[in-house]
C-alpha cells in the first residue's frame, strides 16, 4: 500500500497488547505494532519516563488521530 500526496493518515484504533506494546490502526488500513518499552526505558526525560509506570501506559487516549 503507498501513500498519497496530500491525504492524512490518521489512528484510528489502538489496542494494548501487553506491558508497553500496543496495537496500531491507521486509515490506511495498515496495521503496526509497536513495543514502547525499549524507548520508555532510554527516555531521559521525566515526563516520558512516567509512562514506565504500567498503570499510567495504560491510560492512553485516542484523541483526533494522534
Amino acid at each position: 500500500m503507498s501513500l498519497k500526496v496530500g491525504v492524512p493518515v490518521e489512528v484510528v484504533g489502538v489496542e494494548r497488547l501487553g506491558a508497553y506494546r500496543l496495537e496500531l490502526k491507521f486509515s490506511d488500513g495498515q496495521i503496526s505494532r509497536v513495543d514502547f518499552g525499549p524507548f520508555l526505558r532510554r527516555a531521559l526525560n521525566p515526563e516520558t519516563r512516567h509512562f514506565l509506570n504500567r498503570k499510567r501506559f495504560g491510560e492512553y487516549a485516542l484523541l483526533h488521530g494522534n
